[in-house]
């Protein structure tokens, strides 16, 4: 309805970017209830850090269960690979080779802190170690698949193997910009509690620049959505206003009387009932009053547009009213309504319920 509150959805971190693009209640229930843009924002804000709280949850319980449920390997013909270091190291030359398998791997000398491994048909050549700078200090390396896994025989392994592979089936649909390898390592040094890449203190900090990431990109799209739609709604107004019948107002509301009716108008303060249906530029169906139950409305708890509209109107009379974005749910939009949308209301007036 053009006043009334939207059931809040939560689900997947997927809802991220639509924060921006849709609002938890109608921006009309936002001025109703007296919310600026300010609030609006926290609000959306509020909301993207409790999405990233839904991916995280079970990526945590997934570590804690790699840890609870290692057991011996199982070895097959059948091979799949995880991730475990390479080398890297300014002292170390590397070389890639490819087995019968076509997979790339890394050799190097072999060294005392070195482990080498011979390519064979089946399997993957690779060195462990750990690569140091020219200052001494410890660089991570980056990840190349080395370690052969059997099928998981047990039903530890067999739920631990669903467990990640829907974990990260959901992760990869809804954050486009997944590495797996990494995500896989972080999984595993987790497991098998070897030292993180990414030092403990310093992973807050990562997930809320990835945050600040996803807004200030939901926030561009946002805004490119926002000027296209405007553009498309005052297109469409210039052209539909020249047309015969149809009549702008001082506000830039369009109507056109479908049936004339004499009698009663309503007042500012009145309660209507009304079927009406609300549609978009594209023929899309945004909202409707239940068909044979008329909606009861407040008029003053009505978008601009939509209330300037009734006003006109007489008991048994029918209208459709073309409404701006700015006589609408405006730059905010709601949660159904992009922002800057154009809405265009076929009403009936049926009665005003007197205050």
């Amino acid at each position: 309805m053009p006043w009334g509150i939207d059931t809040f959805h939560s689900g997947s971190f997927r809802f991220i970017f639509h924060i921006f693009v849709d609002d938890s209640y109608h921006s009309g229930y936002y001025r109703f209830v007296g919310l600026g843009e300010t609030d609006v924002q926290r609000m959306k804000i509020g909301l993207i850090r409790y999405g990233l709280f839904l991916i995280i949850l079970p990526i945590a319980t997934l570590l804690v269960l790699l840890v609870s449920c290692q057991k011996p390997l199982a070895s097959t013909s059948e091979k799949v690979s995880v991730l475990v270091t390479s080398t890297s190291g300014s002292n170390h030359n590397t070389s890639n080779s490819n087995g019968a398998n076509g997979v790339q791997s890394s050799q190097a000398p072999a060294e005392s802190t070195s482990v080498q491994n011979q390519a064979s048909a089946s399997g993957v050549a690779a060195t462990v170690s750990k690569p140091v700078d020219e200052a001494g200090t410890e660089v991570p390396p980056e990840p190349v698949l080395v370690e052969k896994l059997g099928r998981p025989m047990t039903l530890e392994q067999r739920f631990s193997y669903t467990y990640g592979f829907l974990i990260m089936q959901t992760a990869m649909r809804d954050i486009n910009a997944i590495d797996p390898y990494y995500f896989a390592r972080g999984a595993l040094d987790f497991g098998l509690q070897q030292e993180p890449y990414v030092a403990r203190n310093a992973m807050n900090d990562v997930l809320f620049e990835y945050q600040d990431k996803l807004i200030a990109d939901a926030a561009q799209q946002l805004a490119q959505l926002s000027k296209k739609n405007l553009e498309n709604a005052e297109g469409f107004l210039a052209v539909n206003g020249a047309r015969e019948g149809v009549v702008t107002t001082e506000s830039g509301l369009q109507y056109e009387v479908v049936k004339a009716v004499e009698g009663p108008h309503p007042a500012a303060t009145d309660t209507v009932k009304v079927n009406y249906r609300l549609t978009y530029l594209d023929g899309r169906e945004g909202d409707a009053s239940e068909k044979g139950i008329p909606s009861v409305l407040s008029l003053p708890a009505l978008i601009s547009g939509f209330r300037e509209g009734l006003l006109l109107m007489t008991v048994g009379s029918e209208y459709r009213f073309y409404v701006h974005p700015a006589l609408g749910y405006g730059q905010a939009g709601s949660l159904k309504i992009e922002p800057n949308t154009l809405l265009i209301f076929d009403v009936t007036l049926v009665d005003i319920v007197r205050k």
